[in-house]
């Protein structure tokens, strides 16, 4: 609802003294010619009617809105701006949320104030019924009212913020709300959580959360409980507390009966092979609203314990519990419902005696076991969860041995009773066991932890069996099996160490990985494609670890040679170069973040480990060593494709850099190591006008960076060019960092009549610009601004329009150097030909130099004035000097 804008909120009425009761409040009314304020409940007990609210205290009322205005950039701007103290009446602070002296002005804060300021407006001076005839919706049938407020949102205002009046308001807001059902100002006070919560004042945020004294009594009940022992039996501790198995009759209470009968209907009729479309159908009927996600973990609860199939049942081909949890799994989005599906799962797992029924942790543990093969990660992602909720959740020590105790009893029961044959972290599949089962035996033993040095006896394990799988004559059909096994065995050590950048062997995690590829990659390419394949089916981040590897070690190669195995690789996986290359390379982020987050797991953090000589994060391998060997080599044909994606890739480029590698990547480029920008200068810097601040502002220091090393005049030439492109598309108060980094480059650089020309042409909102420049080059090169202004000046008059344009800079300039004259001023045959043309007083400050003084002057005949008088109607700027001169001659 589209509402007038409303004045600012009043300031808070300054608290009353305690000789000041209700009777001075209500003179203060009445001298002010407003109502009183109503009683309060106190007062008139017996009254069951509430009053209407008090209109706005008197001594603030809101002035009227302002007129209308006629828009323009000088009001927009101060329009917005808050009024300090000396200019007008300061802006009052928010009755809503806190704000900072720097913070923009709220607009949810300020929308519902509107409603809220409306709504006092034309409630002042109703009764109840009035009140609430005026605010309660029509009936079915009738003509809605013209109110210039939403009522809801206004009451839940006025609640939030007048906690002396909220019981008054809420009343009101429970005959409002009623008629659908508080369907609306659920909605709003859920948007008003979620995004100002944080932001929400102090007694704000207390009137969001009543104390509902029920609540209060069973809060004080369980702060009681505590986990010493206590012979008092009227005491429950938390661990008795929580391996009290909760009632499955509460736990369906939390599904429909509808929803209860489709999902029991797929447990007990669905065959497995058939399950898919009544799955949809069941998403799309209960899971498709918004907020809906939150049932999952319901009915995760359900499927655990509530449902037990019969033994009929188990035996036939109806889909299993299992399938249905990794469908419920798999529906989550956000990472928060996700943890509370995990923990619906296992929350039977904690607490688990051997009493209580085994059909309650089955399901979890299947879903782990034949997951392993389809969806490793989930089962990863399940285990990782089983052990941070073990270690993390417990309230105490007590509580904790609980936990340990718990867990271990339901995989002791669930393997006692053939749920599972066996508990294994990774499983050799039975076609690679004709590698050595020796091999794989000893490198499973000697599997180093991550984020420390591996042995020589697992290196040498890891050698025999790949030198065994290339011996064998089906090597290219165990590739993608062997692929898979390596990797689920090195996942945790690749994914926490750094990347190797060095083609020298060390005893590091990082280089266990390099040393695996270096032997893999010196076969056919029929046989390393379909192991990377396969560990890229994995992980992703391969393609980048590759890239990075084949980078690392060009040393005597050829392009084509050193990033073979990557386009190989590429083009396997049916990708473009360019697009790959892209793509890998903005993973690094988040390769660095992944290995942050799985060091912080196993508490080992990167201060605790040793610093690794050439082992660097995925981002600072991208920037120091994968890009700038990409730029140096560009131009080659092998890298067309990726030539034409040079703009994507030098912004990824920036948008890597942080301060401390960009000072490192300046002093390479000053060495000519490479080149970034090279001859696409121009295109790279218009496109440069739609990126982040942080990367105009680095762009355009690279540019001049790369520009000072080479210092050739087409460079210079080139830069001129750029600018005068860049100037034609900028806009100077949308482009501030542009500007700023173009003032930078001019600067630096000798201009060129071009260059110089478009300066000259710039419009009045390039002034600063324009000035700050030509002031700098009239300083740093004089001569060459003095040869293009007299070509322009001797071939035109006052009129031309790029005379013009010159003398306007020119008056301009010298106004702002006040007393210290510009040295273009200062020439004489500059002077001359300013004094030829210059005949109006529109330029004040250049005619005051034109002029010389009489004192000066030497002795002419007044014949000899009148012949100079008569030859030029100009002769009067000429100097005296060259007037005598051409007489003389003559």
């Amino acid at each position: 609802m589209d509402l007038p804008p409303p004045p600012p909120p009043p300031p808070p009425a300054p608290a009353s003294s305690a000789g000041h009761g209700k009777d001075a409040e209500q003179d203060d009314a009445v001298s002010s010619g407003l109502p009183p304020p109503p009683p309060s409940a106190a007062a008139d007990s017996s009254s069951s009617a509430p009053p209407p609210p008090p209109p706005p205290p008197p001594s603030s009322t809101p002035p009227p809105p302002p007129p209308p205005t006629t828009p323009s950039k000088v009001s927009a701007a101060n329009a917005s701006a808050p009024t300090s103290p000396g200019h007008g009446a300061p802006v009052p602070a928010s009755k809503l949320v806190s704000h900072l002296p720097l913070d923009a002005p709220d607009d949810l804060d300020r929308k519902w104030y509107a409603h809220f300021y409306h709504m006092q407006k034309a409630l002042q001076g109703l009764d109840e019924a009035a009140a609430l005839s005026l605010l309660k919706p029509p009936q079915a049938g009738a003509a809605p009212p013209s109110l210039p407020f939403q009522p809801d949102i206004a009451l839940l205002y006025a609640i939030i913020t007048e906690p002396s009046l909220a019981k008054q308001y809420l009343r009101y807001l429970t005959a409002v709300a009623a008629m659908d059902n508080y369907k609306n100002v659920t909605g709003w006070l859920q948007k008003l959580i979620d995004q100002k919560f944080v932001k929400l004042l102090g007694s704000c945020r207390s009137q969001l959360l009543w104390l509902i004294p029920g609540m209060n009594a069973l809060w004080k009940q369980l702060r009681s409980v505590r986990d010493d022992a206590d012979s008092d039996l009227s005491v429950y501790s938390v661990a008795r507390l929580m391996g009290i198995p909760t009632p499955p009759k509460y736990l369906a209470y939390r599904l429909t009966p509808k929803m209860e009968e489709c999902l029991v209907f797929m447990m007990e009729r669905v065959q497995l092979g058939y399950v898919t479309r009544y799955q949809k159908w069941f998403a799309s009927q209960f899971l498709s609203s918004p907020g809906s996600d939150a049932l999952v973990p319901d009915l995760v609860r359900y499927v655990c314990a509530v449902f037990h199939p019969s033994n009929q049942i188990l035996s036939s081909k109806i889909t299993p519990r299992y399938h249905i949890l990794g469908w419920l799994y798999l529906l989550c989005k956000s990472p928060t419902v996700l943890a509370r599906v995990q923990l619906a799962m296992f929350f039977d797992y904690l607490y688990f005696k051997p009493s209580d029924n085994i059909m309650n942790v089955e399901p979890a543990m299947l879903l782990m076991v034949k997951s392993l093969k389809s969806h490793p990660q989930m089962t990863l992602a399940m285990i990782q969860f089983l052990v941070f909720a073990v270690e993390k959740f417990a309230s105490s020590p007590t509580n904790k041995q609980h936990m340990h105790k718990g867990v271990s009893t339901a995989f002791t029961m669930l393997l006692k009773l053939g749920v599972v044959q066996s508990i294994h972290t990774i499983e050799v599949p039975p076609s690679l066991l004709v590698l050595g089962h020796e091999d794989f035996k000893s490198f499973q033993e000697m599997m180093p932890e991550p984020c420390t040095r591996p042995t020589e006896g697992f290196l040498e394990s890891l050698n025999d069996i790949l030198i065994s799988w290339i011996r064998q004559d089906n090597a290219q059909e165990l590739a993608p099996g062997l692929g898979s096994f390596l990797y689920a065995s090195l996942e945790r050590m690749v994914v926490s160490s750094k990347i190797s950048m060095s083609d020298v062997p060390k005893a590091t995690c990082a280089s266990v990985f390099d040393s695996m590829l270096d032997q893999v990659l010196s076969e056919q390419q029929e046989l390393f494609i379909p192991f990377l394949q396969a560990m890229h089916g994995k992980d992703i981040s391969i393609g980048f670890r590759l890239l990075a590897f084949c980078c690392s070690r060009h040393d005597g190669k050829s392009v084509e040679a050193t990033l073979s195995p990557y386009v190989a690789f590429v083009e396997a996986i049916g990708g473009n170069l360019a697009q790959s290359v892209l793509k890998d390379l903005s993973l690094s982020q988040h390769i660095d973040d992944a290995r942050a987050h799985a060091t912080a797991l196993l508490g080992k953090g990167e201060n605790t480990q040793a610093p690794v000589k050439d082992e660097v994060g995925a981002v600072d391998a991208a920037v120091l060593y994968i890009l700038p060997y990409l730029f140096r080599n560009l131009d080659h044909p092998s890298l067309g494709h990726l030539q034409s994606r040079g703009d994507a890739l030098i912004q990824l480029f920036i948008s890597l850099l942080t301060p401390a590698t960009f000072q490192t990547i300046a002093a390479r480029i000053m060495l000519h190591e490479f080149s970034v920008v090279k001859s696409r200068l121009a295109s790279i810097l218009v496109s440069s006008l739609s990126w982040s601040s942080w990367e105009q502002y680095v762009i355009w220091d690279i540019v001049i960076v790369e520009i000072q090393s080479t210092n050739l005049p087409s460079a210079v030439k080139n830069v001129m060019a750029a600018a005068r492109k860049v100037l034609a598309c900028i806009q100077p108060d949308e482009h501030v960092e542009s500007m700023n980094g173009l003032l930078k480059c001019l600067v630096q650089f000798s201009p060129d009549a071009s260059m110089l020309q478009t300066t000259f042409k710039l419009s009045g909102a390039f002034d600063d610009f324009a000035l700050a420049v030509l002031s700098n080059w009239i300083d740093r090169c004089p001569e060459v601004v003095k040869n293009y202004m007299l070509v322009i000046l001797q071939t035109g008059n006052e009129s031309t329009k790029d005379v013009n344009e010159i003398l306007q800079k020119l008056e301009q300039l010298q106004s702002r150097r006040g007393s210290h004259t510009l040295s273009i001023l200062k020439d004489d045959v500059i002077l001359s030909a300013l004094r030829k043309i210059v005949q109006s007083h529109a330029f004040p400050t250049i005619s005051s130099f034109l002029v010389t003084s009489p004192l000066a002057a030497p002795a002419s005949s007044p014949a000899s004035l009148a012949s100079s008088s008569s030859s030029s109607p100009s002769s009067g700027l000429d100097p005296p000097l060259k007037k005598q001169r051409l007489l003389g001659d003559n």
